[in-house]
């Protein structure tokens, strides 16, 4: 478009807007600036980020309540008078487990 030749503005983020309104009027196909195409691709990578570390604390945060379940399950058991070796085949976990949760949960007590 001959027009583009003859106007230009003081400020070039004006300029490039006119631009691409004028390239939309006429059908053309948009271009990013330089600037443009890196402001994209570190949002882009941004959010991946944002995305992994969402994830990560997701897992994080499951894992804790999971352990939270089990140790009040294997509390209570254990205040029912059951023994280690009938929860182990109770609860699907090992011995190593309750014994592991059962000393997180008693040094919990003690702070």
């Amino acid at each position: 478009i001959f027009i583009k030749q003859y106007i230009n503005f003081e400020k070039p983020e004006i300029n490039r807007k006119f631009e691409n309104k004028s390239d939309i009027i006429l059908g053309k196909e948009i271009t990013m600036t330089l600037e443009e195409a890196i402001l994209a691709h570190t949002k882009q990578e941004g959010k991946e980020e944002g995305r992994e570390e969402g994830i990560e604390i997701g897992a994080q945060q499951t894992e804790q309540k999971y352990e939270k379940q089990h140790k009040e399950i294997i509390l209570n058991l254990r205040e029912k008078g059951i023994s280690d070796n009938e929860i182990t085949i109770i609860m699907g976990i090992s011995l190593e487990e309750i014994n592991r949760l059962s000393a997180i949960n008693s040094e919990e007590e003690e702070e």
